[in-house]
């Protein structure tokens, strides 16, 4: 494959989550959504953000919020 010839492919421990797939969302509340952002998921491709503030992955939760309110 010419992109793995240009590019070092990393395998994901596990496959990612289809965030267009409601049913596959565990997050029943910002608050769930806070914890998932700033802990991770352990065992999956979700790794804690350790680099982003607080504040930070409160404003990111609240832009996820207007995307559900928006339909994208």
């Amino acid at each position: 494959c010419p992109l793995a010839a240009r590019h070092s492919l990393i395998a994901l421990p596990a496959p990612p989550a289809n965030l267009r797939d409601s049913a596959t969302l565990k997050s029943q509340n910002d608050e769930d959504r806070y914890r998932s952002i700033k802990r991770g998921h352990p065992g999956t491709a979700m790794y804690p953000k350790t680099l982003l503030r607080d504040e930070d992955i409160r404003d990111l939760v609240a832009y996820l919020a207007t995307l559900r309110e928006t339909g994208r």
